[in-house]
């Protein structure tokens, strides 16, 4: 909305400017995206739901770079920040702590952490504070590490398992919805990477109509979690993607 729109839209108003330079890890032919040659840095999961019509003024310089390369020609060049470490928070709140920042907007509601037999094994401060699959931060003691499998809004109940391989932990299928195209058309097959940074899985593909689609993994996969997006690709080819709303 900010950068891929206002921003574009504003800087081609500019004489002179025909395209915006950026400096997101991923590639452009002018009409699709794709995963840059960096995969390490890939950036495509993030910029699933750009406009495919603006990618013709979009350039990525970095696009057939590595990481390792930029920091070569930057130190070549003198730059100050050639050997600075890499920023691995949310780049527009600035050096601030993630939970600090939560606790600034949303209010606390501590519960009860659960095994999934009911049994209590401790407290939580806030449901926000968790995401499926979890493990660090999860601070309880006793048997751990612990991992979330599960948040129950309605009795505010953190759902904990300190088995790694709990069935739990993994679904098979899931269902995306409000899914943006970055192609004409889907095909039956697809990978699909339902977080940052991870593999991507083989899954069938089935349009469920009103823009959902059923997404089928060939294998059960771990930390499907409702909220989060999920997105497509061919090869390097990025499809779109949705918002995950619920996994089984």
């Amino acid at each position: 909305e900010i950068k891929f729109h206002l921003f574009v839209k504003q800087a081609l108003r500019l004489p002179g400017v025909e395209a915006v330079a950026t400096g997101h890890y991923a590639k452009t032919d002018g009409k699709y995206l794709f995963r840059p040659v960096d995969s390490n840095k890939d950036q495509t999961y993030f910029l699933h739901r750009i406009d495919p019509g603006v990618l013709s003024k979009i350039v990525f310089p970095l696009q057939d770079l590595t990481k390792d390369e930029v920091r070569r020609i930057a130190k070549e060049q003198g730059f100050v920040n050639a050997n600075k470490k890499d920023s691995t928070g949310i780049c527009f709140i600035g050096d601030i702590d993630y939970n600090s920042f939560i606790d600034q907007y949303v209010e606390k509601n501590p519960g009860e952490i659960q095994l999934v037999d009911g049994t209590v094994v401790g407290k939580h401060k806030g449901l926000h504070f968790y995401t499926i699959g979890q493990r660090r931060g999860v601070n309880i003691g006793g048997n751990g590490p612990y991992y979330v499998i599960a948040k129950d809004l309605k009795q505010n109940v953190l759902v904990v398992t300190n088995d790694s391989g709990d069935p739990k932990l993994f679904y098979s299928s899931c269902v995306i919805s409000n899914f943006h195209y970055l192609v004409e058309s889907l095909p039956a097959r697809a990978e699909v990477q339902v977080r940052y940074r991870q593999k991507p899985h083989q899954a069938t593909v089935t349009d469920v109509g009103n823009g959902s689609l059923q997404i089928d993994f060939d294998e059960p996969i771990r930390a499907v979690t409702a909220g989060q997006a999920a997105v497509l690709y061919d090869g390097d080819l990025t499809l779109g993607g949705g918002v995950i709303d619920q996994a089984s």
